[in-house]
């Protein structure tokens, strides 16, 4: 409290000077005092509107908030008991030291007060426990344009900035690779294969192409890959599936010959020797960011992807009913999503299922209307791309779309409808559905 008192007295007789010797201080959360507090904010408004700063105008704007705070004798004698101008900055940042901890202690208590009721959950309250470690910083949160400056010129020489491959050269080409910080979207309707181009983006990251691979220029990547729609064993055979190139429905019914078992073999030992994580047991967005976070740091060295298949099927709570409508729940998984890609410092790649609003539409073609209850997530993503097959559509055996059929077989589009760090359009694939795979689509003859 002398300390407090100290400060403010001398903020009250050197003013603007001094503001900006305590510019680090929250009075809210710094001063134990709501009249000090009260006097820094009042300060520092004065001097932002080019007023002197002293006890007489201090006052005079006090007593048209808070007629009863202050008086001008108490605040004379905060100048009186002034601390000298040299010290002040030692001063501050012991009151942001002590604001810190008290932040930290009512945290605690919080913690240990939700940790004994009936229903706690004990991965919300790691979370919890987690972001208070996070966000109570000592020093302050702001940083000027200089210094933001200086670290991007420092990263400029360094080279390119960091970003993951798709695995698919013309999709790196348009979107421009998955940056750290930044969430992704995949979407597309059932069958169309979105869930196969998100496995094969994680194994492309994660697989080596040959065991030797991570002593090279291409490192294999750590991933998290969140499965919700399949049981892990259906993943770990689309996985062997595309990475063998075996028959899925072969490997699905284990009718397997001599050389596809050798090559489902090798297949199994590229996957093994990778580092993919397999989660398909987190459908609470707690629970998600608890295993991410684990994730993480058994991961820390250089840049990961997380792959989340699907966002409809989390939850953003594990308490029944605790949202009116789902789209404002997924608004906060996404939001959640958003603010976990950045403070792990990765992308993330989210799929999400579609409306059917693209069915009855000519061409049937999606975009981001089609985003079933995800406008928040459309809004936090930087790119957004769709899987369509437009096969898929020409199966009612008229001669039209026979021949249409004849030109697309085989094929599927990636249509990205938007993309913070490059262009948008669409890019023609072929899909290989017997691997579940996609790849450069060649010319045809």
């Amino acid at each position: 409290m002398p300390t407090e008192r100290a400060v403010v007295g001398a903020v009250l007789v050197f003013g603007a000077a001094a503001l900006d010797a305590v510019a680090t201080l929250r009075p809210a959360e710094d001063f134990t005092a709501r009249g000090l507090a009260e006097i820094v904010m009042t300060a520092r408004e004065l001097a932002a509107r080019g007023v002197q700063v002293d006890p007489v105008t201090v006052d005079a704007e006090l007593r048209q908030r808070h007629p009863k705070l202050v008086d001008l004798v108490y605040l004379s004698g905060l100048a009186d008991a002034s601390a000298p101008r040299a010290t002040l900055p030692r001063h501050a940042a012991e009151l942001r030291r002590l604001g810190t901890l008290r932040e930290l202690r009512f945290a605690a208590l919080d913690l240990a007060e939700r940790c004994g009721a009936p229903d706690a959950d004990p991965a919300e309250l790691r979370i919890r426990a987690a972001r208070v470690a996070e966000t109570r910083r000592d020093g302050t949160g702001l940083r000027t344009a200089r210094d933001a400056i200086a670290d991007l010129f420092r990263a400029w020489k360094e080279g390119p900035p960091p970003r993951l491959s798709w695995g698919i050269p013309q999709i790196d080409e348009m979107v421009g690779g998955m940056r750290p910080g930044n969430v992704y979207v995949l979407g597309g309707r059932p069958g169309h294969g979105k869930t196969s181009l998100a496995l094969q983006v994680a194994r492309a990251l994660a697989v080596p192409r040959n065991i030797q691979r991570e002593l090279g220029d291409d490192p294999v990547r750590p991933v998290l890959l969140i499965e919700l729609e399949m049981p892990e064993a259906e993943v770990v055979e689309a996985l062997l599936a595309q990475e063998s190139g075996i028959d899925a429905k072969k490997v699905a019914a284990r009718i397997l010959d001599d050389e596809s078992s050798d090559a489902i073999f090798d297949a199994a030992e590229r996957i093994a020797a990778g580092r993919l994580s397999i989660d398909c047991e987190s459908f609470t967005i707690t629970q998600i960011e608890e295993r991410a976070r684990e994730w993480r740091r058994l991961n820390p060295d250089g840049m990961g992807l997380i792959v989340l298949d699907y966002v409809q099927l989390v939850k953003a709570t594990e308490t029944p009913g605790g949202y009116e409508r789902r789209d404002l729940e997924v608004a906060e998984i996404s939001r959640a999503l958003k603010r976990l890609s950045k403070d792990l410092a990765i992308p993330i790649l989210v799929i999400a299922a579609l409306n059917r609003a693209s069915e009855a539409r000519q061409g049937h073609r999606p975009g981001l209307a089609d985003l079933r209850e995800c406008g928040r997530l459309e809004y936090d993503a930087s790119a957004a791309l769709f899987v369509f097959r437009e096969e898929l559509y020409l199966i009612d055996g008229s001669s039209q779309n026979r021949q249409r059929l004849a030109e697309v077989a085989g094929t599927a589009e990636i249509l990205v409808a938007k993309n913070r760090h490059g262009a948008t359009g669409v890019i023609r694939l072929a899909y290989v559905k017997a691997l579940r795979r996609f790849a450069v689509l060649q010319r045809r003859l």
